[in-house]
């Protein structure tokens, strides 16, 4: 016997699935508050160290393959060990928008105004780091607005800029600190976005194919029954 409810169920959940895919990184690294970036240098420290500033950036190519459009995001960045000094508990990171061209960003040296556009941006997201953020992941879960960047960009190379602020002291204030490694693509520096639901059928829609998935199933049952052969 065919269970109407539950063939409707299998309609809408089929419909409803939404995906949920990461992206690594392709360049990241820092500017200096001199303008100036190693580009063979994938450190991502994010702060003032010897009284100098710096601030991080983390780019991406294309986001290919999704199926929908961006309802969600959150940036992840691994904090070493021993990644974050500051005389305060905590520091507030900021994640912002980065307008600037992604392809100078990433090829490094001496751009005037680039350590100041990683940090001018509108604000994409916040996360509080602290000491016991060393050796974990750090998360920033993107707003609205990163979200709106995320789907106007998505077809193309785009970067976020990390910044801690600005200090009035000559301590030092990072996170993110001994973060060289070989290459941005090794799943320390990742983007999550999770993408809308394929559009789910209107009801009425629903109620009109539900009759005749079950008069294809009566009619092939009846033509296969023993009595009719």
């Amino acid at each position: 016997m065919i269970n109407k409810s539950a063939i409707l169920l299998c309609l809408f959940a089929a419909a409803a699935s939404a995906d949920v895919v990461s992206f690594d990184t392709v360049d990241r690294g820092y500017y200096y508050s001199s303008d100036s970036n190693d580009p063979s240098n994938q450190n991502y420290l994010t702060g003032q160290l010897d009284d100098t500033g710096f601030n991080s950036f983390f780019g991406f190519a294309p986001l290919s393959g999704l199926n929908g459009p961006i309802v969600s995001a959150t940036l992840s960045l691994f904090n070493p060990l021993g990644g974050y000094s500051s005389p305060n508990a905590s520091e507030l990171l900021t994640i912002s928008e980065f307008t600037g061209n992604v392809t100078t960003l990433e090829a490094g040296g001496t751009v005037s105004g680039e350590y100041n556009a990683l940090a001018s941006g509108t604000t994409l997201g916040t996360e509080s780091v602290s000491a016991s953020d060393d050796g974990e992941f750090v998360t920033i879960t993107l707003n609205s607005a990163g979200i709106a960047f995320l789907n106007a960009n998505d077809s193309s190379a785009f970067a976020f800029g990390g910044s801690l602020g600005t200090f009035s002291d000559a301590n030092d204030h990072y996170v993110f600190g001994a973060s060289s490694a070989l290459s941005a693509a090794d799943g320390d520096t990742y983007l999550t976005v999770t993408t809308a639901p394929a559009a789910v059928p209107e009801p009425s829609m629903a109620f009109f194919i539900l009759p005749l998935l079950v008069g294809f199933f009566v009619v092939r049952k009846f033509r296969s029954s023993p009595s009719q052969q």
